[in-house]
């Protein structure tokens, strides 16, 4: 299915740009007090707003444990505003533990504000890939109060990886 869509003023978007509708992306959602475990993929993947992460245990994703970003590629939107990660536990996992991002259709990382108002606070990583947290392309950063017990070689995944694989 293919929309025409009519802007009232003149946004300057480049050529390769994507619209998505604010109303369709999942907007205050929560997840809390789950467990995640043992997937091939992300613990978590966000691609919304108004929404909170809290009190999770995930364990052994292959990828980010918990992952905010829009992916062009797929044509799935969307970045993100007032999003809440606290209290989460991330054991074993594969990837970055929390990786806030957002890479264009150029490939290129997303300019400071495709995010907004992320907070990523009292997180615990245990047996993780370093960097325990990757933040990009996000204004109104609150990071604070993370304990991070991360591996030192970030190419050691745990022996049930490396025997799955």
């Amino acid at each position: 299915m293919a929309y025409t869509i009519t802007l009232d003023r003149d946004v300057g978007l480049p050529p390769g740009s994507v619209i998505c509708s604010a109303n369709r992306v999942g907007n205050g959602f929560l997840v809390k007090d789950c467990v995640f475990g043992f997937n091939r993929s992300r613990g978590i993947l966000i691609k919304a707003s108004h929404g909170e992460v809290s009190g999770n245990q995930i364990e052994g994703s292959w990828m980010s444990a918990i992952l905010v970003t829009p992916e062009y590629r797929s044509l799935e939107a969307g970045c993100s505003e007032d999003v809440k990660i606290t209290g989460n536990t991330i054991r074993s996992c594969g990837g970055i533990p929390i990786c806030v991002e957002a890479t264009g259709g150029n490939g290129q990382i997303a300019p400071m504000g495709a995010h907004r108002d992320i907070t990523i606070t009292g997180n615990t990583m245990n047996d993780c890939s370093m960097p325990g947290i990757l933040v990009t392309s996000t204004v109104g950063l609150i990071l604070e109060k993370n304990i991070l017990d991360l591996r030192t070689d970030s190419k050691t995944a745990p022996e049930w990886m490396r025997l799955a694989g």
